[in-house]
C-alpha cells in the first residue's frame, strides 16, 4: 500500500474523482460550513481570516462555500488564529479528557511517525509550519478514533 492512501485512511478525507485520480485526499464534506462557524466564533471577518491564512477574501469565501479547498499552510496558519482544524475538518471537536497520558502520548508519537513517513515519500519540501498541521490533523483523528474505543468499552 502507498503511503500517501495510508495517510488519507488514517484521517478519513473523502475522495472526489478528480482527487482519487491523481491520487491524493480531499477534504470531508461539510467543511466550509464548519470553517464559516469557527471563523464567526472567533467573530473575524473573511477578510481577516484570509489575511491570517494568507489568502485573499474572495478564496476565503470559496473556502467557505466548498468550491475550493485550503492548502496546508493555509490551515497551519488559521490554526494559529484560533481555528479549531478538528472541528472544521471532522466535525469533532478537540476532547482529549477521556485518555491517558501515555495514551495522548503514543498517539502523538503516531502522528509525528505518520507525518515523517508522508515527507520522507514528496517530492515537496514542507516546513515547520506544514508540519506541524499535518501532524494536528493526524493527532486529532487518532484522537478520535481512540475516545471511540475508549467508549465502545466502557458501554459494552
Amino acid at each position: 500500500m502507498h503511503f500517501s492512501t495510508k495517510l488519507s485512511e488514517t484521517v478519513g478525507f473523502a475522495g472526489t474523482h478528480a482527487a482519487e485520480a491523481r491520487g491524493g485526499p480531499t477534504i470531508p464534506d461539510g467543511f466550509g460550513t464548519r470553517l464559516r462557524e469557527e471563523r464567526k466564533r472567533l467573530r473575524l471577518s473573511q477578510t481577516e481570516l484570509a489575511t491570517a491564512g494568507g489568502v485573499k477574501r474572495l478564496a476565503q469565501s470559496q473556502y467557505e462555500t466548498g468550491t475550493s479547498m485550503p492548502t496546508v499552510r493555509y490551515l497551519a496558519d488559521v490554526a494559529h488564529v484560533g481555528i479549531d482544524l478538528r472541528y472544521a475538518l471532522f466535525g469533532c471537536r478537540d476532547d482529549s479528557s477521556l485518555l491517558s497520558t501515555a495514551e495522548v502520548s503514543r498517539i502523538e508519537e503516531r502522528a509525528f511517525e505518520l507525518v515523517e513517513d508522508f515527507v520522507s515519500t514528496q517530492q515537496a519540501t514542507y516546513g515547520a509550519e506544514g508540519r506541524f498541521a499535518l501532524f494536528q490533523l493526524l493527532r486529532a483523528r487518532l484522537t478520535e478514533e481512540a475516545q471511540l474505543k475508549f467508549l465502545e468499552g466502557a458501554a459494552g
